[in-house]
């Protein structure tokens, strides 16, 4: 191979590892405004976040998600179940499950969905409060 066919080769490789970075560069700044998207809502939304962030993915209405979110969390308060404790000990879990569950269908009713909404509320849950 000559010395020219070899340079061209090399400039051929650098532009198409440029063409990369730029790609995963984009999909850095890409995350890095989700992140700071779900921040300002984390913040913006307090206690509320863990339930209005999973809702706000599935129903459009945020007027209406925000007032379920509030609900999930009251009632959740009210049997005292928003503590360390609660995730700890089994059956305090199922009724936690239990109060999402019931809010989430007085919200929005029975859906083909529910159960994985529920499961994704108590893992945010129990990802702020364990």
């Amino acid at each position: 191979m000559s010395v020219t066919k070899e340079v061209e080769h090399i400039v051929d490789e650098m532009k198409a590892e440029k063409e990369i970075t730029k790609k995963v560069i984009e999909r850095i700044k890409s995350v890095h405004e989700k992140v700071q998207k779900r921040e300002a809502d984390r913040e913006k939304y307090g206690e509320l976040f863990p339930v209005f962030d999973v809702l706000k993915g599935y129903y459009p209405d945020s007027t209406k998600t925000l007032e379920l979110s509030r609900d999930v969390v009251r009632e959740l308060k009210q049997e005292e179940l928003l503590s360390k404790e609660g995730f700890l000990k089994g059956s305090l879990r199922k009724e936690i499950r239990r109060a999402v569950r019931e809010a989430l269908i007085r919200g929005f009713g029975l859906g083909s969905n529910t159960d994985e909404i529920e499961a994704r509320i108590f893992a945010n849950l129990e990802a702020d409060y364990a």
